[in-house]
């Protein structure tokens, strides 16, 4: 049921948008060399989540993505068609809601 998987070397598909003003903003377990192909920009934000109470444990101080939720928000919105399963059953092949979104928002959403 499961195939392993082969990572394939970083392919440049096409080049940033010329009028791409982002970054990628390095931190706690995030460098900057993080950035690539598909995660083109990463920004992070604290001082509104500081000001309601303390940050939660295990939380890093970066664009990391501690607990899926910038991943799962970015597949929904930009995810490529895969299949998918529960507890290694199949249920059926889904995808986002814009699958072929521009790199730019699915590399926003993952920081966001």
């Amino acid at each position: 049921m499961c195939r392993r998987f082969e990572k394939r070397d970083d392919q440049l598909l096409f080049e940033a948008p010329e009028d791409w003003n982002g970054e990628c903003q390095s931190g706690e377990n995030f460098a900057i060399d993080d950035c690539n192909n598909k995660l083109i920009g990463a920004r992070w934000f604290v001082s509104g989540a500081e000001a309601t109470g303390p940050i939660d444990d295990g939380e890093v101080m970066s664009a990391r993505d501690v607990d899926g939720h910038g991943t799962h928000t970015a597949t929904t919105a930009a995810g490529n068609r895969v299949s998918a399963s529960i507890f290694d059953t199949f249920i059926g092949r889904v995808e986002g809601v814009a699958p072929r979104a521009h790199r730019r928002l699915q590399g926003l959403l993952v920081a966001a």
